[in-house]
This record gives structure tokens, sequence and C-alpha cells, in this order.
């Protein structure tokens, strides 16, 4: 899968390459929660402070009962998001 690829190529050092084919999985499914984190990383590798704090926002939150709610919201979201394109899909 893409996704598989995208990390080989950041660890490979292949950064401008693993982040276009991470823009590419996210522009499909901005859901996937692999290629979230890897645009954080590749981003952070590649010194973008900024782009890495935008993508590292975007993830899914974390298990801490102070981020229940937002994790919960975040799930909403991106499966609403998922049933939206698989509509699409459908047509």
């Amino acid at each position: 899968p893409a996704h598989h690829l995208a990390n080989l190529l950041a660890k490979t050092d292949r950064l401008a390459e693993s982040k276009a084919w991470t823009e590419e999985i996210l522009a499909e499914k901005p859901w996937h929660v692999g290629a979230l984190s890897m645009m954080r990383i590749v981003c952070l590798r590649l010194n973008d402070e900024e782009a890495a704090m935008k993508w590292a926002v975007k993830g899914l939150p974390g298990l801490s009962p102070q981020s229940r709610t937002w994790r919960s919201e975040w799930v909403q979201e991106n499966m609403d998001l998922a049933n939206e394109k698989l509509a699409e899909l459908q047509k």
C-alpha cells in the first residue's frame, strides 16, 4: 500500500517523495491515522515545525481522560467524512 511506500521512503531519507505520497493518501483518506502521523514526522525532519504542528493537530487525539471528548468528536467527524466519500463513490 501507499502508506508503506511513504514509510519506506522516509526511512531512506527520501523525505520529499514520502511527503508527496502521504499528501496523496490524505487527499483520499484524510482520516488515515498512519498518514497523519507520517506527515508530522516528515515535516519535522524537513525542519518545517509549523507544518508539523498543523498535521499533529489533525491527528487522532490520545486516550487520556482529558482528551476523551476530543477523541470521540474526531472519530465522529472522520466517520462522517468517510461515509460522505463512500456515498460519492456509490453514485
